[in-house]
């Protein structure tokens, strides 16, 4: 944007504290958090509405980091261009909600949550390099297969049809 106005600057105590969680921690809480609020948002269902919860998520953070935020600066300096895109940006992650809570309400939470995820483990395994991140991708479709309940791919129902187990006995694991 042409003449944005920078951030406030973030006190000494708040970035000495972000510095000293080591960054497993803050996925960790991230994590939790991430699948709790869906977990909540569901018991809404019934009372608000699936676009209700989707329009409540919107707003309460709107609520919650405005102030803290504060994007009418940025949008006040931004040109007429950039302000469409901000909107559209903004349009977009409302379908996004939206989207996100219609499929809460026809399926699984554990197939929504790995759904969401399949463009990110796209991203990572067109990334793969070493043993490592081919361990952390096996380990990562592993763990989406126990919580979409994938039998044929975990070995449920008898060892010897789990794709891990026809992998390592053919050599290729």
């Amino acid at each position: 944007m042409n003449n944005q106005v920078s951030p406030a600057a973030p006190s000494q105590q708040s970035t000495h504290i972000a510095e000293r969680v080591p960054p497993h921690a803050w996925f960790g809480v991230s994590a939790v958090f991430h699948y709790l609020g869906p977990s909540f948002a569901v018991l809404l269902f019934p009372a608000v509405g699936v676009l209700g919860v989707a329009w409540f998520r919107i707003a309460s953070a709107a609520l919650i980091f405005a102030p803290f935020t504060k994007p009418w600066r940025t949008f006040a300096l931004a040109s007429s261009r950039e302000r469409l895109l901000l909107l559209s940006l903004g349009a977009c992650l409302a379908v996004m909600n939206s989207a996100f809570y219609l499929a809460l309400d026809r399926l699984p939470i554990a197939l929504v949550a790995a759904i969401e995820f399949v463009g990110t483990i796209g991203i990572a395994l067109w990334g793969l390099r070493t043993g490592r991140n081919w361990l952390a991708f096996a380990l990562t479709v592993f763990g989406v297969a126990l919580l979409i309940d994938v039998p044929w791919l975990i070995g449920m129902g008898g060892a010897e049809n789990g794709l891990p187990i026809r992998l390592a006995s053919s050599g290729h694991l």
